[in-house]
C-alpha cells in the first residue's frame, strides 16, 4: 500500500478512536474540539505525505510540518481545558456564594 491509498478518513477515524480511548472520563467536555482538530490534522498529514510523494519536501521538513501541526493541536486543546476550567470556577463559585451567609454567619468569622 502506498502513502496516496490513504483516505484521510481513515487517518481521522484512527485519530479519533485512539483519542476516545485515551481521553476517559473527559472525553464528554473535549469531543467536538477534538473532532474538528483531528478533522485538520488529517488533511495536514495527507498534505504533508503528498508533497513527500511529489518530492517537493524532504522527510526532514516533513516531520518538521508534523511537529508544528501536533503542537498546534496541542494548545486548541490545552485552550479547551481552560474553557472547562472556567466553567467549573463559574460553578463553585456560584455555589459557594449561595452558602456563604450561612456559614460564615453559623461560624462567626469570614471563611467563604
Amino acid at each position: 500500500m502506498s502513502f496516496s491509498d490513504i483516505d484521510t478518513e481513515a487517518i481521522f477515524d484512527s485519530l479519533f478512536a485512539e483519542a476516545k480511548d485515551v481521553a476517559g472520563d473527559a472525553w464528554d467536555e473535549i469531543r467536538s474540539f477534538v473532532k474538528i482538530e483531528f478533522k485538520g490534522l488529517a488533511k495536514q498529514i495527507k498534505e504533508i505525505g503528498k508533497a513527500v510523494a511529489r518530492g517537493e519536501i524532504k522527510q526532514r521538513t516533513a516531520r518538521a510540518l508534523l511537529k508544528m501541526a501536533r503542537n498546534n493541536l496541542i494548545s486548541t486543546l490545552a485552550a479547551t481545558t481552560t474553557l472547562v476550567f472556567a466553567a467549573a470556577e463559574k460553578i463553585i463559585n456560584a455555589a459557594l456564594k449561595a452558602i456563604k451567609e450561612l456559614v460564615n454567619g453559623a461560624l462567626g468569622f469570614v471563611l467563604i
